[in-house]
């Protein structure tokens, strides 16, 4: 099983994501939710995941960029960002820290789905 970290201040995007999640059958553990970056990264410094689903608006929120240092310091896990933002400047600078998806919000079932399978292929 491949461990999910869900990182997201509204409650409602983390119940439908665990709730996607369960439908999906697919081998990913959800082993922790938070609803502040700050909280997420200590969690990780004592812990390992395979893929973070993060809100990027909470990346840049009071002027912090905390994807440089969500991918520097946890390299081994893979990042995809969720927002309910089209902006392409806010895709182009996570892409330069590669990062590996970018869904737009309300997360479809099937555009999840995709984006897990995307990810088990890149694994094998």
């Amino acid at each position: 099983m491949y461990k999910l970290l869900i990182v997201d201040d509204e409650k409602w995007v983390r119940d439908s994501l665990r709730n996607i999640m369960k439908e999906t059958c697919m081998p990913f553990t959800i082993v922790n939710e938070y609803d502040q970056v700050k909280d997420a990264l200590d969690w990780l410094s004592s812990h390992q995941v395979d893929l973070v689903l993060i809100d990027i608006n909470m990346l840049y929120r009071d002027g912090g960029n905390w994807i440089v240092q969500l991918i520097e310091e946890h390299a081994e896990c893979k990042v995809v960002l969720m927002s309910v933002y089209s902006d392409f400047e806010y895709v182009r600078h996570a892409e330069r820290y590669g990062v590996n998806e970018y869904l737009f919000k309300p997360i479809e079932y099937e555009e999840l789905e995709l984006c897990l399978q995307r990810f088990l292929r890149k694994k094998e």
